[in-house]
């Protein structure tokens, strides 16, 4: 091997510095490598920056989070803060990618640090670390042993690479129970057969590999056990193969919720994942366990509470009627209510909060068309039973949102000159007639309707003025050759994904259909969608990908409840007693709390408290809660006092998560 002249490294040198300054990424950050990213950020930035380590997975990396802020070194946090949970599954590595990035803004410019901010650049390290091994698969489960097939061993049957090219795809094998039939518009992917249509089965599909333990399944037993995106409380399926035992049954889990629970300043959440609430609201439509608007009374406590047990009964009007019954300064809540009647949790966005995510939504869609962001693509998932995301907005009451910062673009449907005519019309029409047509208008009928390659509009004509054939006779041969398929009738997703393989990877996003001899199955073809395709572009998109979305969570930040006294009146009653009158606003465009977080009462209230020697309160309280404040709002809260004129008091707002302030009020 040669050499490298000066020049040549001179121009190598050069190339490298100028990626590196172009922010380029090229490549993905494994766990280790999010570890060191981190440590070097709060070593370098002392005052600001500090890592915890609040999980250890059960494959022995650490779940850490980076506090990034100018109270790092308080133990009692005076300013608001923002919990950030990248990559909950740790299938999505370009999340990671853009939590390390979001750091590095924090630390680079304090114009942002009016609040805390805690970022975990990855909840599942252990299904991260499998993203950059040599056999590609993915799969959502960390280390944790589990015996899926409840026999006398542990991981034993799990996916192989049998053509050894690097993925884990699909194996399909002929089979007379058959479930899939290749779809006609495009072949390379598969569909259900519809019964109702006359269709049958024809392939049975298993992921790649072998029945390694002999018991006559496939893949049944595969390595690892939670996926840690699904062990969290609310909407958790017990018995499921990878949800856990019970919600945070994995360390990973079980560290978050406790760190959260640690810290009542977070005043919100954001997950960078798969779903995103930031540009669509989160779903409704759940049935859950009951309809709060029906609501009927057990029969034992209508007696107690003379009610009519027959009647249906709203949740406004159980807590109108209870309210008298509960201790002087309890306030019943619905989320109580529930309780105490056994109604179960609330299973979906309540329209309050729905409110101002669809117009945070439009805002958001504004902001990415000025930015000439392409928005014309699949929809992002839905949250799923057990996230992260779910769990934050039911149980913690805080604003909650999300991004995922890469789906595929949708499909676009080739939209071909059209001939104008069919073969029906061609049987009646004359030699001449369907020669002035013209040679466009001919290639699209021959096309449209799937004439042999080696005839085309000069030869079909020439043929016609020679008398070798008539558009009758044209007719009556396509109408013997079969009918052309239909148009693909899979799943969106599915065709969007051959366009992205095709147009933009060069046909690496997806492995076609080869044969394969199977030890047991016989006859097989191994093929499908290449993993980690339908969420990870390649890494030099990565950058261009989250420096237009990034942004927008700043704005929402800014939007979030802060809570302020904005202003109070005295009045003399006489007699050194006086009448004081306190507004408190939310200078912010969001709730305090969320409808959800007034409903289930989370996050603690806000307190306003009076103080000052010799300060008597005749009516009210020193301590006053303030349980809620809509947006860019006020609240009027009421005392009568008895205290000595020219004194001072001072009105001071405490809360850890919308903020604090104070006045001094002369009396």
């Amino acid at each position: 091997m040669q050499p490298l002249s000066s020049k040549a490294l001179c121009l190598m040198l050069f190339l490298a510095v100028l990626t590196i300054s172009a922010g380029m990424a090229q490549s993905y950050y494994t766990p280790k490598q999010l570890v060191s990213e981190f440590e070097t950020l709060a070593r370098g930035n002392a005052g600001k920056a500090k890592m915890h380590q609040i999980a250890v997975s059960p494959g022995g990396h650490p779940v850490i989070v980076l506090e990034i802020g100018t109270e790092v070194n308080r133990n009692e946090k005076l300013k608001p803060a923002i919990f950030v949970a990248a990559n909950p599954e740790g299938t999505n590595p370009l999340s990671s990618y853009a939590a390390v990035k979001l750091a590095k803004q924090l630390v680079g410019n304090d114009q942002h640090l009016n609040h805390t901010w805690y970022i975990l650049p990855v909840l599942n390290p252990d299904a991260l670390a499998r993203y950059f091994h040599k056999v590609k698969w993915e799969n959502p489960r960390n280390d944790m042993k589990v015996n899926d097939d409840m026999d006398d061993a542990v991981d034993e049957d799990g996916p192989n690479d049998l053509n050894r090219d690097g993925f884990i795809t699909d194996m399909r094998v002929r089979d007379p129970q058959a479930v899939w039939i290749v779809d006609q518009g495009e072949p390379r992917l598969m569909r259900r057969a519809d019964r109702t249509k006359g269709e049958r089965g024809v392939f049975t599909l298993y992921l790649e590999g072998t029945d390694d333990d002999g018991d006559g399944q496939y893949n049944e037993d595969p390595p690892g056990g939670v996926n840690t995106g699904v062990n969290f409380p609310h909407l958790f399926k017990p018995f499921t193969p990878t949800g856990g035992m019970w919600p945070g049954s994995t360390p990973e889990v079980y560290g978050t919720m406790r760190f959260i629970f640690d810290r009542p300043e977070i005043a919100a959440t954001f997950t960078f994942g798969s779903t995103n609430f930031a540009l669509v609201p989160p779903e409704g439509g759940r049935r859950g366990q009951a309809d709060f608007d029906n609501i009927t009374i057990p029969d034992e406590m209508a007696e107690a509470f003379g009610v009519d047990k027959s009647k249906k009964y709203t949740m406004d009007e159980i807590i109108e009627l209870l309210q008298p019954m509960v201790p002087p300064g309890v306030e019943l809540t619905p989320a109580m209510v529930a309780s105490f009647l056994g109604l179960g949790g609330v299973v979906n966005p309540l329209p309050e909060d729905l409110a101002w995510y669809k117009e945070l939504s439009e805002q958001y869609l504004e902001y990415l068309k000025k930015a000439n962001f392409s928005t014309d693509r699949l929809e992002p998932e839905k949250a799923k039973d057990g996230s992260f995301e779910l769990w934050s907005y039911y149980h913690l009451g805080v604003p909650t949102f999300s991004f995922n910062f890469f789906t595929l673009p949708k499909a676009k449907d080739e939209k071909a000159e059209s001939s104008g005519i069919t073969i029906d019309q061609l049987e009646n029409m004359t030699s001449e007639e369907f020669i002035e047509l013209g040679e466009d208008k001919i290639n699209a009928f021959l096309k449209e309707n799937k004439a042999p390659e080696q005839f085309k509009a000069q030869q079909v004509i020439g043929m016609l003025r020679s008398g070798q054939t008539t558009p009758r006779q044209m007719a009556a041969m396509m109408k013997s050759m079969p009918r052309p398929p239909k148009p693909s009738e899979v799943d969106p997703k599915l065709k969007a994904l051959l366009a992205y393989s095709d147009n933009v990877l060069g046909g690496k996003g997806y492995v076609n259909w080869q044969p394969y001899q199977h030890p047991t199955l016989g006859a097989v073809e191994i093929g499908g969608p290449v993993p980690y395709v339908f969420t990870t572009p390649p890494a030099e998109a990565a950058d261009s990908l989250i420096d237009v979305q990034l942004p927008w969570v700043f704005t929402l930040v800014e939007k979030l409840p802060k809570l302020a006294i904005s202003d109070y009146k005295v009045k003399s009653l006489g007699a050194d007693v006086y009448q004081l009158e306190i507004w408190v606003e939310n200078t912010n465009y969001l709730p305090f709390p969320t409808a959800m977080g007034k409903r289930n009462n989370q996050p603690a209230p806000a307190v306003l408290l009076l103080e000052s020697d010799g300060l008597e309160i005749l009516q009210g309280l020193s301590r006053t809660p303030i349980r809620s404040v809509d947006g860019l709002s006020f609240v009027k809260l009421s005392f009568v006092i008895r205290m000595t004129k020219g004194k001072t008091i001072r009105a001071r707002l405490e809360s850890k998560s919308v903020g604090h302030d104070s006045k001094e009020i002369r009396l």
